[in-house]
This record gives structure tokens, sequence and C-alpha cells, in this order.
């Protein structure tokens, strides 16, 4: 063997450990990972606001007849949280207040609440809508009289 084929050997060599030792690094590091998200259990934490029974929402209302519905708040976050939730009716550009107020569920509970709303006048429009203030959790819904 010639100097120079030498030389390429051991650079060749040199190449191919640098690169086992690369690849072996890289491989342990993806099943570590991998053995570490498939043992450690991470659970997700959410808050989830609904309408109770949907199919129910009055896409009609007469005017002057107070409505009832109840909406729905689930807790899935780290620990207890105290809700404030605003409810309005909104009607051509303007919105109303229907209710408001807090409630504070404990940690995987769940609390509903209803209200009540009533379509002032005939022919409107409207739509109603909960939303958990200082959140981006908000339902609505539309209805007319």
């Amino acid at each position: 063997m010639t100097r120079t084929q030498k030389r390429y050997t051991i650079i060749a060599a040199v190449l191919l450990l640098a690169g086992s030792l690369f690849v072996t690094f890289f491989e342990r590091s993806a099943i570590a990972d991998a053995w570490t998200m498939a043992t450690t259990k991470k659970t997700d934490t959410f808050t989830a606001l609904s309408f109770v029974d949907t199919g129910k929402l009055p896409s009609y209302a007469p005017a002057g007849k107070p409505q009832n519905l109840t909406f729905h708040i689930a807790n899935h976050e780290a620990a207890a949280q105290t809700y404030q939730y605003v409810a309005l009716l909104s009607t051509g550009g303007s919105a109303t207040v229907i209710d408001r107020g807090a409630v504070t569920i404990p940690v995987g509970q769940t609390a509903d609440r209803t209200l009540t709303y009533t379509l002032p006048s005939p022919d409107m429009s409207a739509h109603i809508i909960v939303q958990l203030t200082g959140r981006s959790e908000y339902i609505s819904f539309g209805t007319k009289s």
C-alpha cells in the first residue's frame, strides 16, 4: 500500500468512525425521546363551554315570550377555576347583557347555568352569546322572532 493510499484509508476510517458516532448519538436520542413520550403521561388542560341539548336551541322565539336555555362549563384545567361569564342578546348592532356571573368549579367537575332572554319585537333576528370573561372561550347561536 502506498503512502497516499494509507492516508486515504486513515481519512476514510476517521470519517466512518465520526459518522457512526453521530448516527449512534442521534439514534439513542430519538429512542430516548420515544421512550419518554411512551411512558410519561401528560394531561391536556382545557375548559369546555357548550350549550346543553343543542338540538333544542330555539331557531324561533315568539316576541315578548321568555325563553330559557342552559350552558355548560367543564373544568379540565390543572386546578379549580373561577369562571366569570357574561351572556348577551345581540340584535342589529346592539347588545344587551342578559346575565353575568361567576362560578368556581373544582378540577374535573362541571357546572350548568340557565339563562332567560326575551326578544322584544316581532320579525327580529338575534344572537345569544355566552363569553367566559378574560378567556377565549365563547358560544353563540342565532334565533328569530
